[in-house]
C-alpha cells in the first residue's frame, strides 16, 4: 500500500477518534472548587447553597468532597478561615482561601460576603430538610434589616410568571381565578419573611424541582422519571426577571404573618 494511503487512513482514524470524545453539552467548568466535608454534601446543604449564591454573583461554584483539590474550603477546622455558619450542635463551619490567585480569592470572598449577608444567613436558616433546622448562620455585626433590591427586566417578568407561572398560581388581577386551590398566589408569597430568597431558587423547592430546569444550573430530568407535567425551562436571566417582577408587588395583607411549610 503506497505510503501516502497509509498516512491518509491514519489522519482519517485520529479524526475519527477526536469527533468520538464525549462532550457534555450543558456541561460548564467551575469559577471556583470549595472543598467541602461530605455531611454538608449528603445533608443537601451545598445544593441548597450553591446555586442561591450563583444566582446572585454569576459564579459557578463546584463542591468538592474532603480530600480533594480546591480553591477554598468550608470545614470545621479550617486554619485561617471565617466563620460563616454552624452546625445545630454548635459546631462552627470556617470558609478559608486555599489559593493565592487574585481572581480566585475575589471570588471566594464573593461567597463569604454572602454567606455573611442578609440573603445568605436568609438560605442558611431555611434549610431545614423534615422541618429541622440544621445550621445555622454565623455571627454578624450588622443586624438592621436591609432593603431587598433584585435587579432584572420587571416586565419581562411579569409576562414570564403570568405565562409559566400562573398554569398553578394567581399572579395578579390578570388571572383572579387560576392557578390551582393548595398552591398561595404571588400575592401572599411576597408576604412570606424570606420571599427575597424563595423566588430566585424556586426551581429548588419541592414540587418543582421534579419539572424545572434553569439552564446551566440543574441537572437534565432523569429518563426513568420524566416530568409529570409540561416542563419548565428558563434561563437564569428569566428567573431573575421573575423575582425583580415579584419585587415590586405589593405584599397581600392576610392579617397575619405567612409561613412557608
Amino acid at each position: 500500500m503506497p505510503v501516502s494511503c497509509v498516512i491518509g487512513r491514519l489522519l482519517v482514524a485520529i479524526l475519527f477518534i477526536g469527533l468520538q470524545k464525549p462532550q457534555s453539552a450543558g456541561a460548564q467548568q467551575a469559577d471556583l472548587r470549595l472543598i467541602v466535608p461530605q455531611r454538608l454534601i449528603d445533608t443537601g446543604l451545598i445544593r441548597h447553597l450553591l446555586p442561591r449564591f450563583r444566582f446572585k454573583s454569576r459564579i459557578r461554584v463546584e463542591a468538592v468532597p474532603e480530600g480533594g483539590e480546591g480553591e477554598a474550603s468550608l470545614l470545621p477546622d479550617a486554619e485561617g478561615g471565617v466563620a460563616v455558619m454552624s452546625s445545630a450542635e454548635g459546631e462552627p463551619y470556617y470558609l478559608a482561601m486555599l489559593s493565592g490567585d487574585p481572581e480566585h480569592r475575589k471570588k471566594i470572598s464573593s461567597l463569604q460576603a454572602w454567606l455573611q449577608s442578609v440573603p445568605g444567613r436568609s438560605a442558611i436558616e431555611s434549610f431545614k430538610p423534615d422541618g429541622t433546622q440544621m445550621f445555622t448562620p454565623g455571627a454578624k455585626k450588622i443586624v438592621k434589616a436591609q432593603k431587598v433590591k433584585i435587579e432584572g427586566d420587571a416586565d419581562l417578568g411579569s409576562k414570564l410568571a403570568l405565562l409559566h407561572c400562573g398554569r398553578c398560581h394567581v399572579i395578579d388581577s390578570r388571572n383572579p381565578f387560576g392557578g390551582i386551590g393548595s398552591t398561595p398566589s404571588f400575592g401572599a408569597m411576597r408576604g412570606m419573611p424570606k420571599w427575597a430568597t424563595s423566588f430566585p431558587a424556586f426551581w429548588s423547592i419541592n414540587p418543582h424541582p421534579a419539572f424545572t430546569q434553569i439552564e446551566g444550573i440543574t441537572e437534565p430530568f432523569d429518563p426513568a422519571r420524566p416530568p409529570p407535567i409540561a416542563p419548565l425551562i428558563l434561563t437564569l436571566e428569566e428567573v431573575e426577571a421573575i423575582s425583580s417582577f415579584v419585587s415590586r408587588m405589593k405584599p397581600k395583607d392576610l392579617g397575619g404573618g405567612v409561613e412557608a411549610r
